[in-house]
């Protein structure tokens, strides 16, 4: 039976007291301070990475536009036809979904970095490098909807829809390799 003049038994599941033991070890901090601390700290890296991706893209703008891009157009292109002529027809037949699944998820990171390059040529050509540097600061993702807005606000409907286009053919190519992916059955 229960002895009323001895104390129950610790639960082993409850954290108070160690939360208690580590809020008197720690040193006092308020929340707000942290919050702060983490906020300028991911603030000044987005800056300071910015600024440093800003500075090598703007000063060899010209450079990446004949050297690089062309390259990554054929690479683009020689992706879009793998996906349709191989991976495609692959997504029938069980046995090999897992790689087709596998090659579109890859292949994806390939369209979108075309997309990317494409959008940031197309941002620093219609609305200037202080724009390109507003993208930037948007962890760098920034520079594609950008690209189409100055292609939009350029008049070019052939570089916004580009944009557009690329943009969507890397989200059918991630999203049908996440799917045929899904489809897959557990293998531990």
């Amino acid at each position: 039976m229960d002895d009323p003049q001895r104390p129950p038994a610790p639960d082993p599941f409850d954290t108070k007291p160690l939360l208690e033991e580590m809020r008197k070890l720690a040193p006092p901090t308020p929340e707000k301070f942290v919050w702060a601390n983490y906020l300028a700290m991911h603030v000044l890296s987005a800056v300071f990475g910015s600024g440093f991706l800003f500075l090598v893209f703007i000063r060899h703008a010209g450079w990446i536009t004949d050297h690089v891009y062309p390259w990554l157009l054929v690479v683009f292109g020689c992706a879009i036809v793998v996906d349709v002529a191989l991976f495609c027809p692959m997504l029938i037949f069980p046995k090999s979904r897992r790689t087709a699944a596998s090659g579109l998820t890859a292949s994806a990171y390939v369209l979108g970095v075309y997309a990317w390059f494409y959008s940031f040529i197309v941002t620093y050509e219609t609305l200037g490098p202080a724009w390109v540097f507003v993208g930037l600061m948007f962890g760098g993702v920034g520079v594609v909807p950008l690209g189409f807005i100055g292609g939009l606000a350029h008049h070019s409907g052939s570089e916004a829809l580009n944009v557009a286009l690329s943009v969507a053919v890397t989200y059918a190519a991630s999203v049908g390799g996440k799917k045929a992916a899904q489809t897959l059955p557990f293998r531990a």
